[in-house]
C-alpha cells in the first residue's frame, strides 16, 4: 500500500503533466481528474482510518478498557516509540495485539506489566534487586 505521502505526490505530479500538456487534456477534464483522484483518496484513506478504529474499538468493547496505540502509551510512560518497538522485540514491554500491521496495548496488559515489576523505594533495593 502507498504511503498518504507518496499519493499525494502523484496527485501533484498529475496536475504538473496535465498543465504542461495542455494539448491532451481540456482544463475541465484536468480539474476533474485531479478532484477525483484527491476524493477518491482521501475516502480511502478515510476507510483506513475508520477501519483501524472500529477494529480498536471492537476489542475495546470487547474487554471494556482503553486500548492504547504506541504513541499513546510512549506518552503515557514517558519513552519513545522506539523503546516501545525494542520491548516489543525483546518480549520485555506489555503485551499487545496486532490489527493487520498496526500494534495497539490494552489497558489490562499495561497494568499487568506494571504491576509485575517490585516497588522499590531507593536505587540500593533496585541494584540489590538485579544481583
Amino acid at each position: 500500500m502507498k504511503s498518504s505521502t507518496r499519493a499525494l505526490q502523484e496527485i501533484e505530479e498529475m496536475e504538473k503533466t496535465f498543465k504542461s500538456n495542455p494539448e491532451f487534456f481540456s482544463e475541465e477534464q484536468q480539474r476533474r481528474t485531479v478532484e477525483e483522484m484527491k476524493t477518491s483518496f482521501s475516502t480511502f484513506a478515510d476507510c483506513v482510518l475508520e477501519l483501524l478504529s472500529s477494529a480498536a474499538n471492537a476489542k475495546k468493547n470487547e474487554v471494556h478498557q482503553e486500548v492504547f496505540t504506541p504513541a499513546g502509551l510512549a506518552k503515557k510512560l514517558g519513552v519513545t516509540k522506539g523503546v516501545l518497538s525494542n520491548w516489543r522485540q525483546l518480549g520485555k514491554g506489555p503485551k499487545f495485539f496486532k490489527e493487520g500491521k498496526c500494534v495497539f496495548y490494552t489497558e489490562e496488559a499495561v497494568k499487568e506489566w506494571i504491576a509485575s515489576y517490585p516497588e522499590l523505594q531507593s536505587t540500593a533495593q533496585y541494584y540489590a534487586s538485579k544481583k
